[in-house]
């Protein structure tokens, strides 16, 4: 057939599909590259986080365990607790999949009996005090899991996580998946449709003209 192949035998398409397919695995493997750096970067920073949740945690709890209240207790769990907040909202994870839960950590520790006119030393078994050491690991919990299921979880489970988290960060991309997130039904209803037409033209095709 013209044009099917050159002058040497090798078909026309062979040049253009082997540079593509060079370039498509330079990209994967730039990709992965990448992934693997990410990694190790948000593993670091987790890391030092868990050090900031632990230490918060222990100056909470003998905050509410002191016999008066202390203010100069209460400056430094307030400045900690400011530079927790700045640490997690560097950390590339989503923010929807531990915000309840450090809210929850934060909110035991400051909600009731803190900066208090009115403050009342609590016993080690108190609800306040077990609340506090409750909602440290499960903030703790909820950012291994995401990180687990961001890097270590089978295929399927990577890459839903990893397009949640493309959809948080308000990227180009992020807002496509948002539109079509959004617009699902009738972007599967307009496939649908398109592909039912090609069908039938193609079935219309396989009728001999008369």
């Amino acid at each position: 057939m013209p044009g099917s192949s050159q002058g040497n035998g090798t078909p026309f398409w062979f040049y253009p599909v082997t540079w593509l397919l060079v370039v498509v695995g330079w990209l994967i493997v730039n990709w992965q590259n990448n992934r693997r750096e990410e990694r190790k970067e948000i593993r670091t920073a987790l890391s030092q986080i868990y050090i900031d949740i632990e230490k918060l945690q222990k100056k909470a709890i003998k905050y509410h365990k002191s016999a008066t209240r202390n203010i100069k207790l209460e400056t430094q769990i307030i400045v900690m607790e400011r530079k927790l907040s700045e640490h997690l909202s560097y950390l590339r994870l989503r923010d929807s999949s531990f915000g309840p839960s450090y809210s929850l950590f934060i909110d035991a520790i400051t909600l009731d009996n803190f900066e208090s006119p009115t403050f009342k030393q609590q016993p080690p078994s108190s609800e306040i005090v077990e609340s506090i050491r409750d909602y440290s690991s499960e903030l703790e919990s909820a950012l291994e899991l995401e990180f687990s299921n961001l890097f270590r979880g089978g295929f399927i489970v990577k890459t839903i996580t990893l397009a949640k988290q493309i959809k948080e960060q308000g990227t180009p991309i992020g807002a496509i998946l948002n539109f079509i997130d959004k617009r699902q039904v009738e972007i599967i209803t307009v496939i649908a449709y398109l592909g039912f037409t090609i069908f039938m033209g193609y079935v219309v095709s396989l009728v001999p003209a008369k």
